[in-house]
């Protein structure tokens, strides 16, 4: 059955001599139902977004982007709509149409003959000197986190199903926070494509702090050995504040020259590394 996205997206700039904003709302051409945590990037560029849970989004633009860079929008189960900024900026109002696509990858099944628990990752919270924050001097408001991730490369090496990702959480200022859920392949020690097509939200509640576990089973993840090491990310996709004056969000970490964390600021920025530890890992059941 096909499916239609469109983007209803209202312009409001002044001259592009300072930040332009670009407003809209995602819905759903068939239903008419707002399409929720859509992608919205530029490719190697930290500007980007997510729409909100009602499909709406805003898009900061700054003065020194190349008008002509390209705008893509994405989410899965449709194919990506690209257009140029330009064409944004000089329109009031447009809308987008994405279509929707059959997904092409067959999903990994992996035979589990003798299966045995294993732990992927770091189980260790440590001593609580070190912290892997989701803020930056860079962001001047919570919205400006939108899609921003950060992850880890874990090492598989067997044929694994995946049954739950725990993480510590050491500061925690949000009433409710979610994240979108990411399994990559890597590519030249960078994450680069999504191995497992499904939508995967969890949910944060009430200042939640320690460890936090969220059950993957439902989602019915394999990864076989093929994928020797992996990228495990959590993308930030929606937030809520108990204090306006308090904004911290963070997962213990450690350093150490044997791991690989990934981060990048928005969603189709370049992706960057280095040897944090986070206290970050998977329980699956593997040959």
């Amino acid at each position: 059955m096909n499916k239609s996205l469109f983007f209803i997206l209202l312009l409001t700039c002044k001259a592009f001599t300072q930040t332009a904003i670009i407003k809209g709302k995602t819905v759903d051409a068939k239903t008419g139902e707002y399409v929720s945590f859509t992608n919205i990037g530029i490719q190697n560029e930290s500007i980007g977004t997510v729409s909100n849970e009602n499909g709406d989004f805003i898009l900061k633009i700054y003065s020194n982007i190349d008008v002509n860079k390209e705008v893509i929008f994405s989410h899965l189960g449709y194919a990506d709509r690209i257009i140029t900024l330009k064409a944004l900026l000089e329109k009031k109002e447009e809308t987008i149409k994405l279509e929707s696509i059959v997904n092409q990858l067959a999903e990994v099944k992996v035979s589990l003959k003798k299966p045995k628990p294993k732990k992927i990752g770091r189980t260790a919270k440590g001593l609580g000197m070190m912290h892997r924050n989701y803020y930056s001097v860079t962001e001047k408001e919570i919205d400006d986190r939108l899609s921003k991730e950060i992850g880890m490369k874990l090492s598989i090496k067997k044929d694994c199903s995946i049954e739950d990702l725990n993480f510590n959480i050491s500061t925690n200022d949000f009433k409710d926070l979610k994240f979108r859920v990411n399994f990559y392949s890597i590519k030249n020690n960078l994450p680069d494509t999504l191995l497992v097509q499904k939508e995967i939200i969890l949910e944060i509640k009430d200042g939640y702090l320690g460890w936090f576990k969220f059950d993957l089973k439902q989602f019915d993840i394999s990864i076989d050995k093929e994928n020797e090491n992996i990228a495990v990310t959590l993308q930030w996709i929606h937030s809520q504040k108990m204090d306006n004056k308090k904004g911290l969000f963070s997962i213990s970490a450690g350093v150490s020259p044997l791991s690989t964390s990934f981060y990048r600021s928005k969603v189709l920025d370049v992706w960057k590394k280095d040897d944090t530890n986070l206290s970050l890992y998977l329980n699956a059941m593997c040959n």
